[in-house]
C-alpha cells in the first residue's frame, strides 16, 4: 500500500472515527434495535466473498482491455456500491499486471468513496432522516478529507 493511499484513508478514517465518538458519546434516549449478524467465517460466506472477487477480477480484466484505465474505474464504481473488499483484493492482484499502482489506487479510492456514500444511504433509509443527515454529513467531510489528502500527497 503506498503512502498516497494510506494517508487518504487514514484522513477519512480520522474524521469518521471523530464522528463515531461524537455519537457514542451522546445521550441516549432511544432504544436500540437488536442486530443479527452472520460470521463472517462461515464457508458459504467465504465463498460468495471468493466468487465476488472472481467477478470483479474477470469485469476489470475485460472492460481494461476495451476501455482502459477507465474501464476499471467503472467497474469499481459499480462494486462500490456493496463491497469494497473485492475491489481492494482485486486491484491488488491485477497491480503490476494488467494495471498500474496509480490505477489500482484510484480504483480503491472511487469504490471506498461510493460505498462510504452507500452506507449512508442505508443509514438513512433503515434509521431515520436525523440519522441519515449525520451519517450523510459525516461521510460527505470524510470524503473531501480524503480526497485533499490524496491532492496533496
Amino acid at each position: 500500500m503506498t503512502a498516497q493511499l494510506l494517508a487518504t484513508l487514514a484522513a477519512a478514517a480520522a474524521v469518521m472515527l471523530a464522528a463515531a465518538m461524537m455519537l457514542l458519546l451522546k445521550p441516549r434516549d432511544t432504544l436500540r434495535p437488536e442486530m443479527q449478524l452472520a460470521s463472517p467465517l462461515e464457508l458459504g460466506t467465504a465463498l460468495k466473498l471468493a466468487a465476488v472477487i472472481a467477478v470483479i477480477m474477470l469485469a476489470s480484466q475485460a472492460v481494461q482491455s476495451l476501455l482502459g484505465d477507465a474501464g476499471v474505474l467503472a467497474v469499481a464504481t459499480a462494486s462500490g456500491i456493496f463491497d469494497v473488499d473485492a475491489v481492494t483484493i482485486s486491484m491488488m492482484r491485477l497491480e503490476g499486471r494488467q494495471i498500474t499502482l496509480d490505477t489500482a489506487i484510484q480504483a480503491i479510492a472511487v469504490a471506498v468513496g461510493v460505498n462510504t456514500l452507500s452506507k449512508a444511504v442505508m443509514a438513512g433509509w433503515v434509521g431515520n432522516k436525523i440519522i441519515g443527515a449525520y451519517v450523510g454529513g459525516a461521510s460527505t467531510i470524510a470524503l473531501i478529507a480524503g480526497c485533499a489528502t490524496m491532492l496533496l500527497v
